[in-house]
């Protein structure tokens, strides 16, 4: 089983794709936003960190 992968300020992503299933990957981290993307359909989202 794969490790949950971690942001630049070290929240964990464990997200699967609405699409299709899928679980995402980081795509861009910069530190108070962050990117995934699906490797499959391609989907994105987008996240923000609210301080």
């Amino acid at each position: 089983m794969d490790k949950p992968k971690k942001t630049v300020k070290g929240f964990t992503v464990n997200r699967r794709c609405d699409s299709c299933g899928t679980r995402v990957d980081i795509a861009c981290d910069r530190g108070d936003k962050c990117m995934l993307k699906c490797s499959q359909c391609g989907k994105e989202y987008m996240f923000y960190l609210k301080t």
